[in-house]
């Protein structure tokens, strides 16, 4: 049946602009009947209605449709001996009848007012229904939809109610608490509805605490900006007190994780708390000096690897001798060896240093990297110079490996290769070398680059790339892998 919220809801639609058809469709998809809309509407356009009436259930959405049917008839009966029972009883029942007092607006009553932007979420007061990691959806309301329960002044004050941003999705996932060191299932959780909120750029958040809590920072993904992310970080507690309660904004690629952007792109965010992280006042001085030894010239906070050269092939068990050099304000260099999994921050003498190392065994490519120490104490790494524009050659450093003991076999070749017909890997797993004479402790992994593939018919398996197929018919052929002068066959086919 009509109603007075129903009719109200009307004129507020009306009002805006809207067409009779948008707030037709908007009432019947929350279950109004077809025949009780245009009943509202007639009366709006033919007969002005003034009501004092309001709905007795605020535990339900205002326009909740009734079960019972009545003439329009009596409803105007009823609304006329409202407006003569209101003028009369009018003072009583607003200061004495809680419901009706918090409904009726009056000089004692505030109303809180928010934004066209923003719309409250109520919190759930009981902590133990959001368990840690659990992620909850916060539902909200855009701008002048169907109204709900009444949100009153003492819950804004009381913290029951926050504003919140919204989007087209009108979703705000809540995805709980993680930590930089996952330790539980709850933070596992956690971790994975941010991730999987940020690869479609959804409205989501999650706190992310240290292990002893000296760390507390909160990541909100705030929508789309073209064909970004917006993702907005705020450190609430930290070591550093010089970010606390400081934010960024990022612009991120979300086609690729959030752990790679958040590390590789942070040069991609701006606020407060970057200029805290990249200590934007020590790159203020970009005055050179030239290295005696190289005669390379520096900047201020430019750290690099000069000798052995990019890609240099080191001999297996050899010595070698790193050089690194700094500008004058960097005190001492983080050096980091992944495969060893090794990092140590080692001082510089007069702005260079020498590290020695031996060539582990193995076949794989070394890659070695450097950040900087400044003297107040600040560590500077390529993604802060870059985010500067500053120059980042040397930062790191990739050498092969390779040996002159003599291959006698190659061991983990499959014993048959199915091609699918789409691109797909030619080895599952690594091979291995065996040498002569057990040298070099016996078995070595070759890495992929170092093979080569040969397919005997690519009318039926065709090479995509150096390490990539992918079946172009149903057969059978075959595969050569060589690799220092040893070769293995090996039987093809597409079903």
């Amino acid at each position: 049946m009509i109603n007075q919220q129903l009719l109200d809801f009307i004129k507020s639609q009306l009002s805006k602009g809207l067409d009779k058809e948008t707030i037709t469709k908007e009432l019947l998809e929350n279950g109004w009947a077809e025949n009780d809309v245009s009943e509202g509407f007639n009366i709006i356009v033919n007969t002005p209605v003034i009501s004092t009436a309001v709905s007795s259930d605020i535990s339900k959405p205002i326009l909740t449709q009734a079960t019972t049917h009545a003439s329009k008839k009596i409803l105007l009966i009823v609304v006329s001996l409202l407006i003569i029972a209101g003028g009369a009883s009018g003072y009583y029942f607003r200061n004495n009848i809680p419901v009706v007092k918090n409904l009726i607006k009056g000089n004692d009553t505030k109303v809180e007012k928010f934004a066209q932007n923003q719309v409250p979420q109520i919190k759930l007061e009981n902590p133990q229904s959001q368990q840690e990691g659990n992620p909850v959806v916060a539902e909200t309301n855009q701008e002048q939809s169907l109204p709900s329960q009444a949100i009153t002044s003492q819950q804004v004050k009381s913290g029951q109610v926050e504003k919140v941003k919204t989007n087209s999705n009108n979703k705000v996932m809540d995805c709980g608490t993680t930590s930089l060191i996952i330790s539980n299932d709850a933070q596992r959780k956690a971790r994975f509805c941010f991730d999987e909120q940020f690869k479609n750029c959804n409205l989501a958040k999650v706190v992310e605490r240290s292990s002893d809590a000296t760390e507390v920072e909160i990541k909100e993904i705030l929508g789309k900006n073209g064909k970004l992310c917006l993702v907005k970080m705020m450190v609430l507690k930290s070591e550093n007190k010089n970010s606390e309660n400081k934010e960024m904004i990022c612009k991120f690629d979300n086609s690729t994780s959030f752990n790679d952007v958040s590390v590789n792109d942070i040069y991609k965010c701006s606020g407060a708390l970057f200029n805290v992280m990249t200590d934007k006042a020590s790159y203020s001085d970009k005055s050179k000096t030239v290295d005696p030894s190289t005669g390379i010239s520096l900047d201020s906070t430019q750290f690099m690897f000069v000798s052995p050269a990019e890609n240099s092939k080191v001999k297996i068990g050899d010595d070698i001798q790193l050089k690194i050099i700094a500008g004058k304000n960097i005190e001492k260099v983080r050096y980091t060896f992944s495969m060893l999994n090794d990092e140590e921050d080692i001082p510089l003498e007069n702005g260079s240093l020498t590290i020695s190392f031996k060539v582990p065994e193995t076949l794989n490519p070394l890659i070695l990297s450097l950040e900087g120490w400044t003297k107040n104490g600040d560590l500077i790494t390529d993604s802060d110079r870059k985010s500067q524009g500053l120059d980042t050659t040397g930062t790191s450093l990739i050498l092969k490996p390779y040996t002159d003991a003599k291959v006698t076999d190659i061991l983990g070749v499959p014993d048959v290769i199915e091609a699918q017909k789409w691109e797909t890997p030619i080895l599952s797993d690594q091979l291995s070398a065996e040498f002569e004479n057990n040298a070099l402790g016996g078995l070595i992994p070759i890495p992929d680059s170092d093979i080569n593939f040969k397919i005997e018919d690519e009318s039926i398996i065709k090479l995509l790339s150096k390490y990539e197929m992918q079946g172009l018919k149903s057969g059978e052929t075959y595969v050569d892998i060589t690799y220092k002068g040893i070769t293995k066959r090996v039987p093809m086919y597409v079903q």
